[in-house]
């Protein structure tokens, strides 16, 4: 094998970043914290939440009051932080993925059977906004929606991250905060030569 001269390292992987640098390898970090291991050459910040100040200005204009924020992960979104700090009130609905299921797979139907199971008991009671934290779980959800008769935006709006190019098609008004990994990929390409 070649000797390597960097690293890259995607998102805070506490073990592979304590390996690398056991190797005596210089890494750089494309992450969100500033949490670095004493190996940590740089670190490339990459912060979904920039536009999430914006995100939260428009929900007070538009009379969202109310909020439910769909998590399949264990970090709380920083989006929640923000919304409340807006005085918008959020529920935090924490969805475990199916283990018997692939990855994508078991993320959509673990949350489509949460509001299967929400919409079988009472389908009136609604946030004035639903917000997705995973398009995964936005699919799973949407298919119960369709199923329940519940119409977007009329009866709820939603809103989710989303990866440009990547979603399916759906016959419902949705709001989308869109990455796209081609822009991502150039900035970062360009900062990793810099710092070579």
């Amino acid at each position: 094998l070649q000797p390597l001269d960097l690293g890259i390292l995607l998102f805070d992987r506490i073990g592979i970043a304590q390996h690398l640098a056991s190797q005596k390898l210089p890494i750089v970090i494309i992450s969100e914290t500033d949490n670095l291991p004493k190996s940590c050459i740089d670190t490339i910040r990459y912060d979904a939440s920039a536009c999430v100040p914006n995100f939260a200005a428009h929900c007070l204009s538009s009379g969202i009051r109310t909020v439910e924020s769909i998590t399949v992960g264990s970090p709380e979104p920083k989006i929640n932080d923000t919304l409340r700090a807006s005085g918008i009130h959020v529920t935090r609905r924490i969805i475990k993925p199916l283990q018997n299921a692939g990855i994508r797979e078991g993320v959509e139907r673990a949350v489509f059977n949460y509001f299967r199971t929400r919409f079988v008991q009472n389908a009136k009671i609604l946030p004035d906004l639903f917000f997705f934290d995973d398009d995964f779980a936005l699919r799973g959800a949407l298919t119960s929606m369709q199923e329940a008769g519940i119409h977007i935006p009329k009866d709820v709006k939603v809103v989710t991250w989303a990866n440009f190019g990547t979603i399916p098609v759906y016959p419902y008004s949705l709001t989308r905060m869109e990455i796209n990994p081609f822009v991502c990929g150039k900035t970062i390409s360009n900062r990793i030569l810099a710092i070579l």
